[in-house]
């Protein structure tokens, strides 16, 4: 799992991420407790300065983690998957994913959907930062060498 961490952190580490997220939707290793342990105190030592699961809700009673590995714990659950929240995960948890058939405008295939369902802000998971706009710019830049 340490190295699957580092892999990981070296993959993404240029993106400048403000979560790390490690995905647990499949048994990967016998003990995924220990496992996914090491896997989160692996990433923090490399620098990653909040670390999250990403846990199947059929999974979190049998893998039995420990939560306080992690900086938020985000759960899908689908509920009747309507593209609305329709339920919410029985266990405690930061981020939901209540639909994989939403709809926004301006696009037009299903996506993931999710929402904050705890007293953490959406800065929390951003550090305030917005994705950068799109430049309206159509001017191409020119060099000679």
């Amino acid at each position: 799992m340490e190295v699957e961490a580092t892999d990981f952190y070296n993959r993404t580490k240029q993106f400048n991420p403000t979560f790390w997220f490690l995905d647990v939707q499949e048994q990967s290793t016998k003990n995924m407790r220990s496992g996914v342990k090491a896997f989160a105190k692996k990433l923090r030592s490399l620098g990653a300065k909040k670390v999250g699961v990403y846990i199947a809700h059929h999974l979190y009673t049998k893998f039995n983690l420990d939560m306080r590995d992690f900086d938020a714990v985000w759960i899908p659950h689908y509920g009747s998957n309507n593209g609305k929240p329709t339920s919410k995960p029985k266990f405690n948890c930061d981020l939901h994913q209540y639909t994989d058939c939403g709809r926004l405008n301006g696009y037009s295939a299903n996506l993931d959907l999710n929402q904050i369902i705890n007293n953490k802000s959406l800065s929390y998971f951003t550090d305030g930062k917005q994705a950068p706009k799109k430049s309206s710019n159509k001017k191409k830049s020119t060099s000679k060498v």
